[in-house]
């Protein structure tokens, strides 16, 4: 672009140079003072294109600074960062909530701290019945705050670690606990009916239901309510570790027709190890403060039966030889999803203590007391939130910008022929200038040279043969020229000269890119080269057909635009 302008028109020197070294925004607005025209208050072309660049410039760096505004980077709500360090996991070693894990504390063996804990165990676990529930794969990794999980076959629950400085730093883990249950129908020969059955007293209350063997079992329930269910949970449960035995009475329904007749189902419930904690044993080192002991476990199985009442033997003694005794019960309303309608299936039943226990241990670890352990734990995540729609077009239009700029220049620099930027070719180019300063001037500046020169102007412009030089000439003028026979080149053209501004583009052809001078000066040079090429011959240094081809391409350098 800058030979351009140098073409365009007479410049001081000072000027001149100043464009040359036009390579810089603090270049530009030199010459945006530089340039102007002296005696002239209005800005010239060289000044309002100089300007007019300048803004460019400052407006792409503009748009790219705004980069930094179209996004922010900010703490993630929904991601966060794992680090070492203390981690709140729940405690597994008791199922109690603030208040009773307080009042037992150190005493979580005796019967009172044990009642407690059935107690707390249903409570979580109708804390937990409106908890998420999500249908999905086993091995599908899929983790939820206040959330269960199933395939329609299974329950279970993935653990959740938490930060201790902040509650909402949280992770899901791949600790997976299962809840199972299966169970069957059996026929009811009486009552059932909450005692609407007969008019005897002592039989209000009495149900009496056949077993898979055929025995009749007639045990006292008072906790009956038309069209709900109680639930009935085993506390001295034969059916292993980890197990709960379960009982459900559906009431029947004197009224609707929802559940027409008693029903009573037995269930076997049982709550598995905590799986994945020896998947990942750097992130858990001590494995036993992620497990569920085997006593904990049988409660979370049995939850939704458990009452944590006592209820005395018909003798009224508490000796667990009574079903009564053996037995704790919890009526649901008729409009819980624990009283279901009188068409559960065997398989809807089991479904229901699976949710139930899955539920408790989901609210357990949500809202039941926690402990520290050092592990890997959340941390706050940065999040880098970018407005696209900003950032988008800035990053696609700085571009288009730079594209229609190159375009321009192109178009308006292709009138010159653009000169190698290498200081020796510039050098070469402005040798008429600075010879005339013949020995001195090796440590003036640019300003200085300029000024002991008088600033005359100057131009860059192509000299044509015969034009102003008195008839010196280069050699092979007219030998090897274009299709008019000449050979140009490109010079500094003083305006004193008086060959004039020559408008548009400069002409096609042929240059030699040296500066004229007489025929017998170049006649000497060339015998001087001749000569020099003539040692290097008989030196072996060099082959003769190569020095016959840099001479000929001496004489007939040139450049075509």
């Amino acid at each position: 672009m800058r030979w351009r302008f140098l073409a365009a028109g007479y410049r001081t020197i000072q000027d001149f140079e100043l464009i040359m070294n036009c390579d810089s925004q603090s270049k530009v607005f030199r010459l945006i003072w530089g340039g102007r025209t002296r005696g002239r208050w209005l800005p010239n072309t060289t000044q309002v294109l100089a300007l007019v660049w300048l803004l460019i410039n400052i407006a792409l760096q503009v748009f790219t600074a705004l980069l930094g505004l179209t996004y922010s980077t900010n703490v993630s709500s929904d991601y966060v960062f794992l680090t070492y360090g203390n981690v709140s996991v729940v405690n597994l070693s008791y199922i109690g909530n603030a208040e009773t894990t307080a009042m037992y504390a150190g005493d979580y063996t005796s019967l009172e701290a044990s009642f407690a804990e059935l107690a707390v165990a249903n409570d979580f676990g109708v804390t937990g019945q409106d908890f998420s529930v999500w249908t999905t794969p086993f091995g599908e990794y899929v983790g939820y705050d206040q959330s269960v999980y199933t395939d329609g076959e299974t329950f279970w629950y993935r653990f959740i670690d938490r930060s201790p400085l902040a509650y909402s730093l949280a992770t899901t883990t791949w600790r997976t606990v299962n809840a199972t249950a299966s169970c069957e129908p059996h026929a009811v020969t009486f009552g059932g009916y909450a005692g609407f059955n007969t008019d005897n007293t002592s039989l209000l209350w009495d149900v009496t239901w056949v077993d898979a063997n055929g025995v009749e079992n007639t045990w006292t329930i008072p906790d009956q309510s038309t069209g709900g269910t109680t639930w009935m949970s085993n506390i001295t449960s034969d059916c292993g570790p980890r197990c709960a035995q379960v009982y459900a009475l559906q009431v029947a329904d004197n009224i609707t027709t929802d559940v027409p007749t008693p029903r009573f189902w037995s269930c076997i419930s049982n709550v598995s190890t905590v799986d994945g904690i020896d998947w990942y044993p750097d992130l858990y080192p001590d494995p036993a403060r992620y497990q569920i002991p085997d006593q904990q476990a049988g409660v979370l199985a049995g939850a939704i039966g458990w009452s944590g009442v006592l209820t005395l033997g018909s003798d009224g003694e508490l000796s667990f030889t009574t079903p009564e005794s053996q037995l704790q019960m919890v009526s649901y309303p008729v409009d819980s999803q624990w009283s279901p309608p009188g068409n559960y299936s065997a398989e809807d039943m089991a479904w229901l203590v699976m949710k139930f226990t899955a539920g408790a241990i989901s609210a357990m670890d949500a809202v039941g007391p926690r402990s520290n352990v050092t592990a890997w734990g959340p941390a706050p995540a940065q999040v880098i939130q970018v407005q696209w729609r900003f950032a988008a077009s800035i990053l696609g239009g700085i571009p288009v910008a730079q594209g229609l700029v190159l375009l321009i220049v192109i178009m308006f620099a292709n009138k010159a022929i653009i000169k190698d930027t290498s200081h020796l070719s510039t050098a070469r180019l402005l040798r008429p200038i600075v010879e005339k300063l013949g020995d001195r001037g090796c440590l003036l500046t640019g300003d200085e040279i300029a000024e002991q020169l008088g600033n005359y102007k100057v131009i860059y412009g192509v000299r044509e043969p015969n034009a102003g030089l008195g008839g010196r000439l280069g050699v092979g003028v007219g030998a090897m020229g274009g299709e008019d026979g000449k050979i140009r080149h490109l010079d500094i053209l003083e305006e004193s000269e008086g060959l004039g501004h020559r408008h548009g583009r400069m002409p096609e052809g042929r240059y030699d890119g040296v500066y004229p001078v007489k025929d017998e000066e170049t006649e000497a040079l060339l015998a001087n080269t001749t000569e020099s090429e003539s040692e290097l011959d008989d030196d072996h240094r060099a082959p003769p057909a190569w020095n016959v081809l840099r001479r000929n391409k001496r004489r007939t350098r040139r450049m075509s635009i």
